[in-house]
């Protein structure tokens, strides 16, 4: 499979634009206001993507679909036609962790581990062509689940391997399971809490796409701790019942609990 990307510029010189191949697991971003097309390049079986932009944002801030889709402005500093754009170097990133224009497969991406968000926790950061929009891949290993937290809305969770549950609750209110496995999506809405809890013998994979605009409406922190002003739970402060459930179901599948035992509250 393959697709072409073509700037406005490079339409008017006649060019044939730049072409990326992909396969299963690739993740890639169109960059800024460039024509692109994508083709199937199989004679037998259909193509699947998952598409996330942040169209709604943009169409409310302008209120004139004709300037969003009709611009023919060329946003040079990010693209320029340029042979080898679509390379998966990664770099450090201004957005998120890292920077990257092409991913081949989101699957054999290495992670950090960030046992501060959760026993068995790994993840990485990605800003994509330079693009608003961000993300970032992570894994949940078997036997454990990651810290609940809450965050604007958007966030596009698609479950890249393995099988689990989320739990999504309003501050205060009840508490909505969702049980997921490869292939799933699932999108928390703004300022809900969630945790996603692995039930599968390997690890879960996930990947999140979402905007990545800094500054704009409130302030979420869903990597720092509630104790430190932020927006991230803490397992002994989280309700009792869920770390009783995540048993219930681990016992059932026969896999081994692996979270550590909860800290003592402070008096």
């Amino acid at each position: 499979m393959k697709s072409r990307f073509l700037s406005s510029k490079a339409a008017a010189r006649r060019s044939s634009g730049v072409t990326l191949e992909w396969q299963a697991g690739s993740l890639f971003s169109p960059p800024l206001n460039v024509k692109h097309q994508h083709f199937n390049g199989s004679s037998s079986e259909p193509v699947r993507f998952v598409a996330v932009n942040n169209a709604p944002l943009i169409i409310n801030v302008f209120k004139l679909p004709e300037f969003v889709f009709g611009a023919s402005f060329d946003f040079t500093n990010r693209f320029s036609g340029q042979r080898d754009f679509f390379s998966s170097e990664f770099k450090p990133g201004e957005l998120e962790d890292t920077a990257v224009n092409f991913i081949p497969d989101v699957d054999k991406v290495p992670l950090n581990d960030h046992p501060e968000r959760g026993a068995g926790f790994s993840r990485l950061g990605i800003n994509l062509s330079g693009n608003s929009m961000v993300g970032h891949i992570m894994a949940i290993q078997s036997g454990t689940y990651k810290k609940a937290h809450r965050h604007h809305a958007g966030a596009q969770v698609i479950v890249l391997q393995g099988k689990g549950y989320s739990l999504i609750w309003p501050k205060g209110g009840e508490i909505v399971r969702v049980d997921w496995k490869r292939g799933s999506l699932l999108v928390p809405p703004e300022g809900w809490y969630h945790h996603h809890f692995t039930t599968s013998r390997e690890a879960a994979r996930h990947l999140a796409l979402r905007r990545g605009l800094h500054g704009v409406g409130f302030n979420w922190q869903p990597s720092l701790s509630e104790h430190e002003g932020g927006n991230m739970l803490e397992h002994e402060d989280e309700p009792p019942e869920i770390r009783a459930m995540y048993e219930a179901d681990l016992k059932k599948e026969g896999i081994p609990f692996r979270m550590p035992p909860l800290k003592a509250k402070a008096s």
